[in-house]
């Protein structure tokens, strides 16, 4: 009985001294994999609105309207990666 009693308090002090290990060693930083995806797209989101583009497209009449400027269509080429000229 007290081997019984020992190994149960011994259980104890070695699942304290991990949890205590544990949350020292442990910076916060997780990154879950059905997360990337979405990252990845925001990032996208931000290289493209750096280039001028628009989130959505502009429509006319019914139709969507095609990009309009040199500069705006070398940044759609550039984000294809396709040679502007």
């Amino acid at each position: 009985m007290p081997a019984l009693i020992l190994a149960f308090f011994a259980t104890i002090i070695v699942e304290l001294t991990m949890a205590v290990l544990a949350s020292r060693s442990w910076t916060g930083f997780v990154v879950l994999p059905c997360r990337q995806p979405r990252i990845r797209k925001a990032q996208e989101g931000r290289a493209q609105a750096a280039l001028g583009m628009e989130r959505l497209p502009a429509i006319a009449n019914g139709e969507i309207a095609t990009p309009s400027g040199p500069e705006r269509q070398e940044a759609q080429a550039r984000l294809c990666g396709v040679s502007g000229r």
